[in-house]
């Protein structure tokens, strides 16, 4: 399963690793919104800030062919302002 965060209306936050970006999907599985980043693996969304109204995600370096770590041009942490807020408690069913 893909790193993600659920949103209070229900909605679930994907980080695409290697895609800049975190795709969000509706409940019904149609892709609602797209949050672009400026480094390519993001990782662990996660919300935070204010009524959890930012959306925080880390970015991860890569690995090359020849072996050697390269580091993302950004590496670290990143948010984004969420469209909705993140759910203060995430229910599993």
């Amino acid at each position: 399963m893909p790193a993600s965060a659920c949103g209070a209306d229900g909605c679930l936050w994907v980080a695409l690793y290697g895609g800049s970006a975190v795709h969000r999907y509706a409940p019904d599985g149609r892709l609602d919104a797209t949050l672009s980043f400026p480094v390519t693996n993001i990782t662990c969304p996660v919300f935070g800030g204010p009524g959890f109204g930012l959306l925080y995600v880390t970015s991860a370096g890569t690995v090359s062919t020849s072996g050697s770590w390269r580091p993302s041009r950004m590496l670290g942490r990143h948010s984004q302002p969420a469209s909705v807020p993140g759910a203060a408690r995430a229910e599993v069913r």
